[in-house]
Order: C-alpha cells, then structure tokens, then sequence
C-alpha cells in the first residue's frame, strides 16, 4: 500500500513539474537558466496595425522577448561607445520619435556628422536605409551606425558584454547557450529591439 502511494507521489511531482514550464518541461527539472534556444523562448508578435502590408522580414517569425529585451538594453547602453558617453538613443530619441530631436546635423563621437539621425519607425517595411538608400538591410543599418557614429570598439565591447553577468544571462536567454558573445548576436539582438518601433496612430499616420 506505502508503495503505491509513493509511486502516486511521484507521478504528481513529475505531473507539476511539468505543468510548471509550458515551452521545455526538462528545463525545469535540469535547469534553472530557462530556455536553451531562440526558438524555445518566449515568441513575440509583431502587432500589425490596421491596412499595414504583411510583415516578411526574415526575423519576424523568431523574435522572442529575450531577444528584444537584450535589443532594448545594448540601444540604450552608453559603455558601447568609444568613449562611454553616447549610445543608439542618444542621436534616436523616443520623445522625438526616434530622431534627432530636428537638428539639421547629429554629433556623432567623432564630431558633427554630415546629416542628422533619421527617424526610426516601421522600418520592417523598408526595403532600402539610410537617407542616401545604400543599405540594403536592417541589420547593416545598425551595424553600420554602430561603428561610423558610436566608433564601436568591437574587442573592447565584447569584452564589457562578456564580463557583466546579466549580459550573459540575456545572451544565453535569447540566443541559446552557452551565451557567448559575438558581434552577429549584437547585430540581430538590435534588430529585434528596431522591427517592434511600428507608429500608425499619430497624427501624422
């Protein structure tokens, strides 16, 4: 009879722990540091507003919210500057709607740039960045930002990102263990952040 009634017992202990994680029932029984893959975390959808073109970028059927969490930090980070003092939001501010608050010429860590910090809103949609059109994706846009306005040290930055345990965490979190990072991370990490800045009912809209 205490064997039967221990048998039950762990049936209902196997039985809660699996209900307790809904996208990998092992991780909760091996593993505290939550889903291994960007695929087994939390999916997120892009809301799209009324008359808006279907969404066809190559990430919108992957974005997670570790994804674009650790997006949301690295574009608000002022340490991934040259000097420490400028970061994505700082030439694209979100009371602006994401640009320069009109200035004719952003400041970049280097001096004065040649034209201001465009807008960023619904570029999932884009086809062509940059005022001058000679990106060709979102994620060049970034990556080309990164290092010609913030002079990005790559090896410097890396090596910041690697050392802060809560970095880590989100790397591993978003993009699979074992959380290492790489400049690619950082790039698609960023594109998730920009796809999810979609404006359609200002005014202007």
């Amino acid at each position: 009879m205490n064997r039967g009634r221990l048998t039950i017992s762990f049936i209902l202990f196997l039985l809660l722990g699996f209900s307790a994680c809904r996208q990998n029932p092992v991780n909760v029984l091996w593993n505290n540091d939550g889903p291994d893959s960007l695929f087994a975390s939390h999916k997120y959808t892009v809301p799209i507003p009324e008359n808006f073109p279907a969404i066809t970028h190559h990430l919108a059927d992957s974005l997670s919210y570790e994804g674009v969490e650790l997006g949301r930090r690295l574009f608000y980070d002022k340490h991934l500057s040259a000097d420490g003092k400028k970061s994505c939001a700082s030439c694209h501010a979100l009371q602006y709607a994401f640009s320069d608050s009109g200035n004719a010429i952003s400041e970049n860590e280097t001096g004065h740039t040649i034209r201001n910090a465009p807008a960023l809103q619904n570029l999932v949609w884009n086809k062509l960045f940059s005022w001058d059109g000679r990106l060709l994706n979102l994620s060049s846009q970034g990556d080309d930002a990164a290092h010609k306005e913030l002079a990005i040290p790559t090896d410097i930055t890396i090596s910041y990102l690697t050392a802060d345990s809560s970095y880590r965490n989100l790397f591993r979190k978003a993009f699979g263990r074992p959380g290492s990072v790489t400049t690619n991370k950082i790039d698609r990490a960023l594109e998730q952040f920009l796809i999810l800045l979609v404006s359609a009912n200002s005014k202007f809209d």
